[in-house]
């Protein structure tokens, strides 16, 4: 049990979640009548899990990247949720490109964003099996790509504190550029539906793709057992639940927030 000021939330309590890897979009027609509320938080993961960067989920893993810079390594780790056990992990740094940044599943692999640690330098995009983390080169960006979604076929990739988006088709062709329409340094950055959920610092934002603007803003006001604020780094959403991982180290731990329609 973890007691945050007079409110307790109890540990893995299963809660029903989509069999399939892509989470359902059924919340987002009454995104504007929502609250976000936080009604859980999780052990810690029970490793050192270095700084951590981006977030992915599905029914049954936790996905997660993170970068030892002392060492030259970036990871991505998968965590069974039952048991929060580690099952898998991999080191996907190349060389000078050590830093595994926000990530986004297609339907069929994870991509992941491996940058040199450096604004304006140099990322390899790779895609991994989701049950082996065996992964594969898909393109290389003359740029420090810190967190893609994938969205309609196409992989969006904000770079150094989201100043710009890329949009590229999925043999990494440049579509366009777009300047970053609310000027929030977002980390970890999620596609559903026609929008870019970003997160950054203490906002949850949804980006309306087609008109490029903000559709909508939660204010993360909670801060993590580390003291970040709870928009730090990674993001994932499933139905209409929030999960954010902002915390570093052998205390980095899931907080779960659930989107509530307004009464």
């Amino acid at each position: 049990m973890f007691i945050l000021g007079s409110v307790r939330f109890f540990f893995f309590l299963p809660i029903p979640l989509n069999a399939a890897f892509t989470p359902s979009l059924r919340v987002l027609p009454w995104l504007q009548e929502c609250s976000l509320q936080l009604v859980q938080v999780h052990d810690p993961v029970g490793f050192d899990a270095f700084h951590v960067q981006g977030l992915w989920m599905d029914d049954k893993y936790v996905y997660f990247t993170s970068v030892r810079r002392l060492g030259l390594e970036g990871w991505i780790f998968k965590v069974d949720r039952k048991g929060a056990a580690e099952t898998a992990k991999r080191n996907v740094a190349k060389g000078w490109d050590l830093h595994p940044g926000g990530i986004d599943y297609d339907g069929h692999r994870l991509w992941v964003p491996v940058a040199m640690y450096k604004k304006h330098s140099h990322t390899h995009v790779l895609s991994l099996d989701p049950e082996t983390l065996t992964e594969r080169l898909e393109f290389e960006v003359d740029d420090h790509i810190g967190a893609l979604a994938c969205h309609q076929g196409q992989v969006v990739g904000a770079n150094w504190d989201a100043e710009t988006f890329y949009f590229w088709n999925l043999e990494g062709t440049l579509l366009q550029k777009r300047g970053n329409p609310t000027g929030v340094a977002y980390q970890d950055i999620k596609a559903m539906d026609g929008y870019l959920a970003c997160v950054g610092g203490e906002v949850l934002d949804w980006i309306k793709i087609d008109s490029w603007t903000l559709a909508k803003r939660y204010e993360l006001k909670e801060s993590s057992a580390q003291g970040h604020p709870m928009g730090r780094e990674g993001v994932a959403i499933l139905d209409d639940t929030v999960f954010f991982l902002p915390d570093d180290g052998p205390g980095c731990r899931l907080y779960e927030f659930q989107l509530q329609k307004n009464e």
